[in-house]
């Protein structure tokens, strides 16, 4: 079955869902990675219920621009992952961040400042003609990151 991408705003499809990402390091060197989580919540009186992946892989984001700059480099093979949230249960997808980006198939490493971490969880259904899947977005609000230097191996 083929899979289609839709740009389409998903928020307004769960009004009682609350998610924020938490990064586990604030500040990475340059070429590092790390991890960090989606963390949902329903506050609302009905069961929550999508699927989605696990890891998500953060873009990194020039604040200036806005433009992707980089991210997690590294293929990772992720599952999918059913999110069931009855009243007032939470669940953590995780998040995979890098600062490298591709570019003429070689990797290269974010330069040193101040980015913005943009985690989009994706949402999968089967479309209504039941030919194929699409995949949409609930956009996660920004979280700041710091790129700083490798501490030199002569201090």
């Amino acid at each position: 079955m083929a899979l289609t991408e839709s740009s389409r705003d998903r928020w307004s499809d769960f009004p009682f869902l609350e998610a924020s990402v938490t990064l586990e390091k604030e500040e990475l060197e340059v070429g590092g990675s790390s991890a960090g989580h989606v963390h949902l919540r329903n506050f609302g009186k009905e069961a929550i219920e999508f699927q989605s992946d696990q890891p998500i892989a953060a873009a990194i984001l020039n604040p200036s621009t806005m433009e992707r700059v980089g991210g997690y480099s590294v293929w990772v093979g992720g599952t999918g992952l059913m999110i069931h949230l009855r009243p007032g249960e939470v669940a953590t997808i995780p998040v995979l961040i890098g600062t490298a980006r591709r570019q003429d198939d070689q990797i290269l490493a974010l330069p040193p400042g101040k980015y913005l971490v943009k985690v989009d969880v994706p949402i999968l259904e089967q479309r209504p003609d039941k030919e194929s899947y699409e995949r949409s977005f609930l956009h996660l609000p920004l979280v700041h990151l710091k790129v700083v230097e490798k501490p030199s191996e002569w201090n």
